[in-house]
């Protein structure tokens, strides 16, 4: 359905390019200069259209016509301003090169928005990704600390809670993996008197520690 409006509203905005060039352009077919303007207007409108329905991504294709609509206005404002001043009608590289700055400026805008778009679409996954790591092994250790088996080390636990709360969120770190296979371990041997706990909670202390360090220096390389 999107194609199928897409590729209408296309077909409509050429005609209406073509009908608005005949009649605002005197003698337009015996005009070698307003015929090249013209097409040059169409292959911008082309493109527009190809990219409204050619895109998947929503914020691509939205951005895509914006930008080429606009620039297909301004080639069409500035060409009909130049044809008409143009006194010998047959100055074609200025047109030309009047085409390639509004197709280059767009060019421009397009490349930046997309590669802005894409980094900042790249930070975004590495940060839910970092925040979801650091929400399940603060569930894990949650879960730990009020479970019956860890109530006889519940200052202990509180304190492995408090540091995994204030621990960065907004980067991976390669010892998440690390602290949740720790605090699988505690949770499956909490309740054995024959290991040590507590010490094994200083263990996973330690372990968030080296984490915070490994976070600030990777913060630091950026």
């Amino acid at each position: 359905m999107k194609k199928r409006y897409g590729i209408l509203s296309g077909i409509v905005v050429v005609a209406l390019t073509i009908l608005l060039y005949t009649l605002l352009v005197k003698d337009f077919f015996k005009i070698p200069m307003a015929i090249l303007a013209l097409c040059l207007v169409l292959l911008s409108e082309v493109a527009t259209t190809v990219a409204l329905v050619g895109f998947k991504d929503g914020y691509k294709s939205v951005v895509t016509t914006a930008v080429l609509g606009a620039q297909t206005a301004i080639t069409v404002l500035l060409s009909l301003i130049y044809i008409n001043i143009n006194i010998f009608k047959t100055a074609f590289t200025g047109l030309i090169l009047l085409y390639l700055l509004t197709a280059g400026v767009a060019a421009l805008v397009l490349l930046y928005v997309f590669l802005f778009r894409g980094e900042s679409r790249a930070k975004d996954k590495v940060m839910n990704t970092a925040r979801n790591n650091m929400l399940d092994i603060r569930n894990l250790a949650n879960s730990i600390l009020n479970s019956p088996e860890g109530a006889p080390y519940r200052a202990e636990l509180k304190r492995l809670d408090e540091n995994l709360l204030y621990s960065d969120r907004t980067v991976i770190a390669d010892l998440d993996g690390d602290i949740y296979n720790m605090l699988l371990t505690l949770e499956a041997r909490i309740g054995d008197d024959t290991f040590d706990v507590v010490g094994y909670i200083e263990e996973i202390n330690a372990m968030i520690k080296q984490r915070n360090f490994e976070v600030k220096s990777k913060k630091a390389k950026r």
